[in-house]
């Protein structure tokens, strides 16, 4: 992990190791002396500065197919040919029947929990991203969240009241 201080401002950024380079480099047509015309020599680079750069969230379709197989040999000689084909697994989607990745219900409970975002205006971004969605669809779809999250909160709760002693700290 970089850390990359900027005291002036006491700003203290946390960066992964995910690093974009730039390189500012000459084009070949330029690479020519003013003066005498020849081939100039690379000497070396230096380094110039480093910023924090923002990406914005993008929104992608994700549409996904299943292959399905079939023995052609097996199937002439069978009463019941449906038992001879075979298909690739799917995984299994957190809502059924829905839209919504794991990484958009990912980003909805974020912004509802730990960014207190409110659905209307949670509505509003998402319509700026080109995504267009209720606050009841939020809703629902926070209420299906933590349905499918529930066995980890019950196995959590029961690890957790095993203990002895628990420490707690007040969040306000």
């Amino acid at each position: 992990m970089t850390v990359l201080k900027i005291t002036r401002l006491k700003i203290v950024v946390f960066l992964n190791s995910q690093r974009q380079l730039e390189e500012l480099d000459l084009p070949d047509d330029e690479k020519f002396c003013a003066h005498c015309h020849a081939q100039m020599q690379y000497v070396g680079h230096r380094f110039v500065r480093e910023q924090v750069c923002f990406i914005p969230a993008k929104l992608f379709r994700k549409q996904i197919f299943q292959y399905t197989y079939r023995c052609p040999s097996c199937i002439r000689h069978s009463d019941e040919p449906n038992q001879y084909y075979k298909s690739s697994p799917a995984p299994t989607p957190v809502i059924a029947h829905s839209l919504a990745f794991s990484s958009l219900i990912a980003e909805i409970v974020h912004n509802k929990y730990e960014l207190s975002v409110p659905g209307y205006r949670q509505v509003k971004d998402w319509q700026r991203l080109g995504l267009s969605l209720s606050a009841p669809t939020i809703a629902n779809w926070l209420i299906k969240a933590a349905e499918w999250l529930q066995p980890l909160n019950e196995l959590c709760r029961n690890e957790l009241m095993k203990q002895t002693h628990i420490h707690v700290d007040s969040i306000e």
